[in-house]
């Protein structure tokens, strides 16, 4: 409970159980909260201006879905009088974590689609990552698709930047990948880790605020980074504005941009996410004359961090959408050189 003198704003918040214990990568809590000197608050989700949880008055509780990450953050915000929504009316904070958080589904192991290289559908099991020694929290799958694309990269002297990094277990195993790497680490949290090496700096802030993003680029990369992966608050109003400012800004050319568990956009149990019905939303069937084109739009999910890939397709696609003659002009080239959409991950080269 954060103290002040008497007439001032104080309050508290806690979250009942927690820590969870869960089988999967999600689970729910009661959050609980009491305030003094206040009007009406609101619990918001992962930052002060995050999703809103609930609004009330001085008093409270909730019961949250089957949503919660581990490490998710809740804040306490005092709106009364129509205050704004930042740190300076923030009057308590409570972080949600979990006993064990595997991943539901991850490591199941599908045949690869026509045309996939197989190195990238199902990669053979890491020679060089150790999984058990480090609680990264990442899946098996995970990390064998990260060797695919960094193995090339591992005798260099890479920086490497994690937004979200938990207890800090990845940060660990990166550092020991990249044995001649600077690895640096963003979270919400106060995180501490052990590292003789040096070799680790970390960070604590909000991925969405560009001062903390600029002062890290500016202090560790000033070069800019060779691989950035976001393993954060899987929102996709958050995940758009670190992707933008730091593809833009603190990527190097042929940098490699990671977004990590990008299908929460398909769960209603998800702050920002939405179920997709396919019975209803796909197609049912083939139009009885083939010799006409339908023109109506083709079904698809924009919702949450699925919404935000879509939109980084279109801006591969930035070439023919921009076409002087047949597009949308000025003509302007995609800042995309590539980009890789698997289960969970999304791998996009810059240019």
């Amino acid at each position: 409970m954060r103290r002040a003198l008497s007439g001032r704003p104080i309050g508290t918040i806690d979250a009942s159980p927690n820590p969870l214990t869960v089988n999967g990568r999600v689970g729910l809590t009661t959050l609980s909260w009491k305030a003094e000197h206040v009007r009406e608050v609101e619990i918001r989700v992962g930052a002060p201006d995050g999703q809103l949880f609930s609004r009330s008055g001085p008093t409270g509780s909730a019961r949250t879905g089957e949503w919660v990450a581990d490490g998710m953050m809740f804040f306490l915000q005092n709106v009364s009088n129509g205050l704004e929504l930042n740190s300076d009316n923030t009057l308590d904070t409570v972080t949600v974590r979990f006993r064990t958080s595997p991943r539901r589904g991850a490591d199941r192991e599908t045949p690869n689609p026509p045309g996939v290289d197989p190195d990238l559908a199902n990669p053979e099991p890491s020679e060089e990552l150790d999984i058990g020694r480090y609680d990264s929290g990442k899946p098996a799958l995970y990390l064998q698709r990260y060797e695919t694309f960094f193995r090339p990269l591992r005798n260099r002297s890479v920086t490497l930047l994690e937004l979200g990094v938990d207890r800090g277990g990845s940060l660990l195993l990166w550092r020991d990948y990249f044995e001649r790497g600077m690895i640096v680490g963003l979270d919400a949290n106060d995180v501490s880790l052990a590292d003789p090496t040096g070799r680790i700096r970390i960070y604590q802030g909000l991925q969405q605020d560009p001062r903390v993003l600029d002062r890290i680029g500016l202090e560790v990369a000033p070069a800019g980074f060779d691989v950035i992966i976001d393993d954060a608050s899987h929102i996709g109003a958050f995940t758009r504005l670190s992707f933008w400012h730091l593809f833009l800004n603190h990527l190097k050319p042929g940098g490699i941009y990671v977004i990590e568990d990008w299908g929460t956009g398909y769960w209603d149990t998800w702050p920002d996410g939405k179920k997709f019905d396919l019975l209803t939303e796909w197609p049912k069937g083939a139009i009885a004359d083939h010799s006409q084109i339908d023109e109506r739009p083709q079904p698809t999910h924009q919702y949450g961090l699925v919404g935000f890939i879509k939109q980084l397709v279109d801006e591969c696609g930035l070439d023919d959408l921009t076409n002087e003659e047949l597009g949308a002009p000025p003509a302007r080239s995609s800042r995309i050189q590539s980009m890789h959409i698997s289960h969970g991950q999304v791998f996009i080269i810059k240019k």
